[in-house]
């Protein structure tokens, strides 16, 4: 897969979504394995509109990120460019997601409820800094696989469709929306702060996200 920006090598494809392919890579520069994120740039395959969009995707989680640094969020380390593709460098987590886990039946009581207290943590660390995440699903919890001494059970990641307090008027609405149909949330306003939620807010996003990781597929 070569070589880029100068010392990530592409070892393995992770995965594809919407926005672009993440790889496993290896950093030469300071010898660590990470996840690279490649996104399309203008002219390289995608349409003009598509590409505009995801590189704007790409420079919002990287502004969003920079604000954050918590156990329970995945760490990004770096945002570039080249000719061809915008890159989202970011701390490679070991493990599976929580769809993953929760679809093979692989969570026990407690491992749910170490998610929910993870998931309660970060969001609470990501609104106290003005960032509400808008997108808390199971496919965007990581479930650490062998957690490091002071390190997350479970870590939150994607922020590419978080706003930032005070930008956009949906920032005051958004956490209502942090699990799609999930009337869990509604007493969400009744705990709001200037970030968009508070206290009460994260403990019943992360409760909701642990329910629903617990449902049946349909």
């Amino acid at each position: 897969a070569g070589t880029v920006l100068g010392r990530y090598v592409l070892e393995r494809r992770l995965g594809a979504g919407g926005f672009g392919v993440v790889w496993l890579a290896y950093d030469e520069k300071l010898e660590r394995e990470v996840a690279v994120k490649a996104i399309p740039r203008e002219g390289t395959g995608s349409s003009l509109g598509d590409s505009e969009r995801s590189a704007t995707v790409a420079e919002r989680e990287a502004r969003v990120a920079a604000r954050l640094n918590h156990p329970g969020i995945v760490a990004l380390y770096e945002l570039a460019a080249d000719e061809y593709h915008v890159y989202l460098v970011s701390e490679l987590v070991e493990g599976r997601t929580l769809a993953e886990l929760a679809g093979a039946g692989a969570l026990a009581d407690r491992d749910v409820a170490r998610v929910g207290i993870a998931l309660c943590d970060a969001l609470e660390h990501a609104h106290e800094r003005g960032v509400i995440h808008r997108d808390v699903k199971p496919q965007n919890v990581m479930v650490v696989a062998e957690p490091a001494a002071g390190a997350g059970f479970a870590k939150l990641a994607d922020f590419g469709v978080a706003h930032l307090a005070g930008g956009d008027p949906l920032t005051r609405t958004g956490c209502r929306r942090l699990l799609p149909g999930a009337d869990a949330l509604r007493g969400l306003g009744r705990g709001q702060s200037g970030t968009g939620q508070g206290r009460g807010g994260h403990c019943a996003a992360g409760r909701a996200e642990a329910s629903l990781a617990r449902r049946p597929a349909p």
